[in-house]
């Protein structure tokens, strides 16, 4: 949908944009993580999920879903497992997306 609507460049740097922005929201997940802060935690994996979902990746943002759900304000403790399944799929989708955009990036 996205390849439909924006030229070449600016595809380019949302993808550029999306996966600056995701190292950054790593790197306060996992300092989230050793502070035992949950609210920093939720609002982390909420705002990927918007922005996985805004840039075409949505198994990203399915999974940001699911983190949500799972996590909820009384559920699962975020644990290092699923810090590092959520980089994982960060990966994925950042490798995937120029791809899904049919142009290089």
């Amino acid at each position: 949908e996205l390849k439909r609507l924006l030229p070449a460049e600016a595809l380019a740097e949302l993808h550029r944009t999306f996966k600056a922005e995701s190292e950054i929201k790593l790197k306060r997940l996992e300092d989230a993580l050793t502070e035992a802060d949950r609210t920093v935690i939720l609002e982390i994996v909420h705002a990927f999920k918007g922005s996985a979902y805004n840039v075409g990746a949505v198994r990203l943002g399915d999974f940001c879903r699911e983190l949500e759900l799972r996590l909820g304000p009384d559920g699962a403790a975020f644990d290092q497992a699923m810090l590092s399944q959520l980089a994982r799929c960060v990966a994925d989708s950042n490798a995937a997306l120029p791809g899904a955009y049919g142009v290089p990036l």
